[in-house]
């Protein structure tokens, strides 16, 4: 592992971007990155936007020749790193001080690890992010079964999170698609090793009205994604045998998820202000480039 300063032969934090996605929040994303200790490499992936994305210093840029899929241009940046961790990072969010430092720490003393997470703030609320759920973190100590329920209910995020590149190549990596890829990249990660969890919040998520996700029209668009983790599970070589033979029972208690626990969860007076809160308001200072 490099030493205090540099973290750039070990981990890429690649931050897919186009047009004005990021409603000028791309700066911020990359100066929180930036300020880290060590500081990783960053490449940031122009998803063909109609304005080419401007050269900014100490970070590569790449541009795809035509516009992708939100899984596909993680997948395209994700096939040119060259460490040994990867990070997909969106391109409005701000990570807090110290999480890179503390991510490979924990990488390096977890057993098999393949995914390191942390928790999130809420950019609009200011308070810790309903998910990922730290009841379900002791969990991880049973990475088969923990696997099985992440493809009933995703338990734990991508974006923000240390991924071990070469694993997340080896499974298929993101799925094609503009919703629930990086679902589906979780479930394939969980199949061949530990996730760890961090006690940590490392990211400030701040969803603004221009997102991908700002578009989804509810329950529609999260059965449509669990039908794409079905998808991976049927096809993935590391998933078990007895994974496939469970599918119709995945299938309904996905169902049952969706329909009728996360309605009910989103009644808790908790989720009722965060779903209630103006999306993009920063909580944290910028961080400056040093």
């Amino acid at each position: 592992m490099p030493g205090d300063t540099d973290a750039s032969t070990t981990l890429t934090v690649v931050v897919p971007v186009w047009d004005d996605y990021a409603y000028g929040l791309l700066d911020e994303a990359i100066f929180s990155l930036q300020a880290q200790r060590p500081r990783p490499g960053i490449l940031v992936v122009d998803n063909a936007s109609r304005e080419p994305i401007a050269e900014r210093e100490g970070v590569r840029v790449v541009r795809t020749a035509e516009r992708l899929t939100v899984g596909a241009v993680r997948n395209h940046g994700l096939a040119q790193v060259t460490t040994p961790w990867a990070m997909l990072w969106d391109a409005d969010d701000v990570m807090l001080p110290g999480t890179v430092a503390d991510l490979l720490v924990a990488a390096r003393t977890t057993p098999t690890p393949v995914v390191v997470a942390t928790g999130i703030l809420d950019g609009a609320t200011g308070r810790r992010h309903h998910w990922p759920r730290p009841w379900t973190n002791g969990l991880t100590r049973a990475p088969r079964a923990y696997a099985l329920l992440h493809a009933v209910s995703s338990l734990f995020p991508t974006t923000g999170a240390l991924l071990r590149t070469d694993v997340a190549l080896q499974g298929g990596g993101f799925a094609d698609t503009d919703g629930g890829d990086d679902w589906v990249v979780g479930l394939s990660l969980a199949l061949r090793g530990r996730v760890v969890i961090h006690p940590r919040l490392g990211r400030v998520y701040r969803r603004h009205r221009g997102s991908i996700s700002a578009g989804w029209t509810g329950g529609e668009d999260i059965v449509q994604h669990a039908a794409l983790v079905r998808d991976r599970l049927r096809s993935d070589p590391a998933a078990p045998h007895y994974a496939r033979a469970l599918l119709p029972v995945i299938r309904l208690t996905q169902l049952a998820v969706i329909r009728v626990l996360r309605p009910l969860s989103r009644r808790l007076p908790s989720r009722r202000r965060e779903l209630r809160s103006l999306p993009g308001v920063p909580v944290v200072p910028r961080a400056s480039k040093d």
